[in-house]
């Protein structure tokens, strides 16, 4: 088991003087230690990082698209009423623009959760062993399928029915 030894810091990071010998280890391919079932392997990481930035980045595309659609007179209105740049942000920039945006945001979150499936992947030997086992035992395969896709269909609805909440109070009341 190769362990990794990462000192002098300053170079990587500014708070750190020159002269502070920083140091810390950490075991080659987990994260939080030792212990196998406590340890987060690099390929989950990356999976979580990269799926996060992606998101982050189509819902803040929303955000951003959807604040800039307002008319110009909108936020015009607002300046000349006297109200403050928070005060216009609230009161008359983001009811309206939610309006636009939660459709395309109901859209990315379950994009989301159905690219979280990508996760099989790196779990695919843990997997492939349990459905293994269940087919053997059983002689069944098709509850295990069932499961997955019982799973995936709970989690959309789920996210579907809470942002047609959201959208049916944010049109509720009519411009």
């Amino acid at each position: 088991m190769k362990i990794l030894k990462v000192q002098n810091l300053s170079r990587h990071f500014g708070g750190i003087k020159a002269n502070d010998n920083v140091s810390f280890e950490v075991e080659e391919g987990t994260i939080l230690g030792k212990d196998p079932h406590k340890s987060i392997s690099r390929e989950f990481i990356a999976l979580w990082i990269g799926l996060t930035l992606y998101t982050a980045a189509q819902v803040a595309e929303i955000v951003r698209g959807s604040i800039q659609s307002l008319p110009r007179g909108q936020v015009e209105a607002a300046i000349s009423l006297g109200l403050s740049p928070f005060q216009r942000l609230k009161l008359v920039i983001l009811p309206q623009a939610l309006r636009s945006m939660i459709p395309s945001l109901t859209n990315q979150y379950l994009n989301c959760w159905k690219n979280s499936s990508l996760a099989i992947i790196i779990g695919f030997s843990d997997f492939y062993a349990v459905f293994t086992t269940i087919a053997n035992n059983a002689g069944q395969a098709v509850p295990v399928f069932m499961m997955i896709l019982l799973t995936y269909q709970a989690g959309s609805l789920t996210i579907s029915s809470v942002m047609n909440y959201i959208n049916s109070t944010v049109t509720k009341v009519k411009i």
